[in-house]
């Protein structure tokens, strides 16, 4: 059997704890993780040499240990599926191996030798989920599981797995773009949308990057917002997260924060929701909104907000951050005399969603 190299890359807080793992992102060895496309796995993401693997239903973390959906793990390394409807069995064979698994069963066949998994072969939306521990005890994989926001864990064929003592560790890098609505004006204050939020974006930036274990880059204030701008900018600076900031208009009396998230990225709408709640923690006036979270992709008639679109297709956790209305005089007013307290609890929603460590 021809067996190729598998990344896990993990982006679930739980196992940072799981594992006693540093929150910082690292590289194993000289192993490229560039150019991932991030779809349908936000939590727990599978690539291999060949490029990410594609699942319909996501990893789960159940009992403490990763499920994998099973055919599309073994058909990346060469087995062929068959399922047993009467005996709830699944099957994965090659010129090689044998491997049968029983649904809600803890032991697994392997070519006739019974192995004793740590978690029961479960399903879960109509896809058989497996332990991927099992691939380095049945089918002669070696693991090394490798920490951080955004976890590797590096399963090889080879024995020359990076050990932890190789491993080089790499902040977790934010980039932040803010609004370049130069002719959207503030209703006082003889400023506007534009010069307000390059301020508390720049008063962002330095908070994270003097205070807490991780880069934080401001965008090239002269680029655009779309694609091949800010968020191309952002993919070669190799960035993790991508955070737009604005402020927001909607008739004169409308209040409260707003975060555009992709509906696709669970953690991208934990990161809104959390610097949402620490906006309303600290705004005086009362919310009117319908809604504080949004699926940016559904804007513009399906056509998407280009600062969560293109960044989430370049492989990058992106929200867009609507802080407060300008055009309401209370709020726009509140924005102004307040800067210090948004920036930070911008700070602390982007610092409790990925535990990133203070300095």
């Amino acid at each position: 059997m021809t067996k190729k190299l598998i990344s896990l890359i993990f982006m679930l807080n739980m196992i940072f704890c799981m594992f006693g793992i540093e929150n910082n992102l690292v590289y194993a060895g000289e192993l490229a993780f560039a150019n991932i496309d991030y779809t349908k796995s936000q939590y727990i993401r599978v690539v291999s040499d060949n490029g990410q693997i594609k699942f319909d239903v996501s990893p789960q973390i159940i009992d403490g240990r990763t499920l994998v959906p099973m055919r599309a793990i073994f058909e990346e390394v060469g087995l062929e599926v068959t399922w047993n409807s009467e005996e709830h069995t699944v099957t994965g064979t090659n010129e090689d191996t044998e491997i049968l698994f029983t649904i809600g069963s803890d032991k697994v066949i392997v070519n006739d030798k019974e192995i004793k998994t740590d978690v029961l072969v479960t399903i879960v939306d109509d896809r058989t989920m497996i332990p991927l521990r099992f691939l380095s005890e049945s089918i002669g994989y070696y693991v090394v599981w490798v920490g951080g926001s955004g976890t590797k864990g590096n399963i090889s064929s080879e024995t020359t797995v990076p050990s932890r003592s190789s491993i080089k560790t790499k902040l977790l890098k934010i980039y932040i773009s803010p609004s370049k609505q130069l002719n959207n004006s503030y209703i006082v204050g003889n400023t506007n949308e534009q010069a307000e939020m390059e301020d508390l974006a720049s008063r962002v930036a330095a908070m994270l990057n003097n205070e807490y274990e991780c880069e934080a880059i401001l965008a090239t204030l002269s680029l655009s917002r779309h694609e091949d701008g800010r968020p191309l900018e952002a993919k070669n600076k190799e960035c993790d997260v991508y955070i737009g900031l604005h402020s927001n208009a909607g008739g004169g009396n409308s209040s409260g924060a707003i975060g555009y998230y992709n509906i696709d990225s669970p953690t991208g709408k934990t990161l809104a929701t959390n610097i949402v709640n620490e906006l309303n923690s600290i705004d005086p006036v009362k919310l009117n909104r319908p809604s504080q979270l949004v699926n940016g992709m559904n804007m513009y008639d399906g056509v998407g907000l280009a600062e969560v679109k293109h960044p989430s297709n370049y492989g990058m956790i992106a929200v867009l951050m609507e802080t407060e209305f300008h055009d309401n005089p209370v709020t726009a007013n509140w924005i102004l005399t307040h800067k210090y307290a948004i920036a930070r609890a911008y700070v602390n929603g982007i610092v409790n969603t990925f535990n990133i460590n203070k300095k």
